[in-house]
C-alpha cells in the first residue's frame, strides 16, 4: 500500500510575521509546529512542507508547490487574533468530494484537538466566513485542505491559549499528529528500541608472575600498604 502524502503549510514567515502579542510570533508558532507534527509523522506519511526555515512564501507558491506534488492532504497551521478563544479550523465549501473529505478532515482534527488540549471548541467553517474571505491555499489547491486555527495569541497572558502556545508546542503537535492517525484508520509505527550501550571496558593491570605463591602474597600486602586493591589470581 503506498503511503499518503501530507503537505504541511506553516502559516506566514520571513517578512510577514502574521499575529503578535504576548511576546509570540505566529510565523514562528506554526514552524516549529509544523516541524514537530511532520516528524510525528514521517514513519507512516510521506511529508512535505511549505517551509522548514523563515522565509516568506506567497499564497501562489503554497498552492502550486502543493498541487505539483500531487499531495494527498493539506494542513495549513496558523494562530488567530481578534479577542477570542479556543481553536477552529476552515475548510473549502463547494459542492464537490474534494469538499467533502476537506470537512471530514477538518472536524476530525479540531474536535480532537480542542478536547486534548481543553481549549473551547469554535468548531469548523467553510473557509468564506474568514475576516478576509475565501482562502486563497485551500480554494486552490486540488486536494482536500484544511487551515487549522490553533488558538488566539492576543489573549490575556494567563489565558489557556497563551499558555499552551507559549509551553505545550509538543503537546499540540502530539495532538494533531493522533487525530490525523485517528481519522485515515491508523496506529502510528512504534519507534525502533534504544540501541543497547555497549558494556564500558575493564582495564587489568598485572604485576609480577610468581611460582612462590608467598611472593605473591607479599606483592599484594605491599600494594595494599600503598592504597592499591590488590588480590592474588592462581593461573
Amino acid at each position: 500500500m503506498s503511503r499518503l502524502k501530507i503537505w504541511i503549510d506553516a502559516g506566514h514567515g520571513g517578512s510577514d510575521p502574521g499575529a503578535s502579542k504576548n511576546n509570540l510570533q505566529e510565523k514562528e508558532i506554526t514552524l516549529d509546529i509544523s516541524l514537530r507534527l511532520g516528524a510525528l509523522l514521517a514513519a507512516d506519511f510521506d511529508v512535505m512542507h511549505t517551509r522548514t526555515d523563515d522565509r516568506a512564501v506567497s499564497i501562489e507558491d503554497r498552492w502550486k508547490a502543493a498541487n505539483t506534488a500531487k499531495a494527498d492532504f493539506f494542513v495549513a497551521i496558523h494562530v488567530n487574533a481578534g479577542g477570542g478563544t479556543g481553536c477552529e479550523t476552515f475548510y473549502y465549501r463547494e459542492d464537490s468530494e474534494r469538499s467533502r473529505r476537506s470537512e471530514a478532515l477538518a472536524k476530525a482534527i479540531n474536535d480532537f484537538y480542542a478536547e486534548s488540549m481543553g481549549l473551547r471548541n469554535r468548531g469548523i467553517k467553510p473557509d468564506t466566513q474568514t475576516s478576509v474571505g475565501s482562502i486563497g491555499v485551500l480554494r486552490r489547491t486540488t486536494m482536500p485542505a484544511i487551515l487549522v486555527e490553533l488558538a488566539f495569541v492576543d489573549c490575556p497572558a494567563s489565558s489557556p491559549d497563551v499558555a499552551i502556545l507559549q509551553g505545550k508546542r509538543a503537546e499540540i503537535a502530539q495532538a494533531l499528529s493522533q487525530s490525523i492517525y485517528k481519522h485515515f484508520g491508523m496506529t502510528p509505527t512504534p519507534p525502533p528500541p534504544p540501541t543497547p550501550a555497549s558494556p564500558e571496558p575493564i582495564y587489568r593491570v598485572q604485576v609480577g608472575a610468581f611460582r612462590q605463591k608467598t611472593n605473591a602474597e607479599a606483592l599484594v600486602l605491599l600494594f595494599k600498604k600503598q592504597g592499591f586493591d590488590a588480590f592474588v589470581v592462581a593461573t
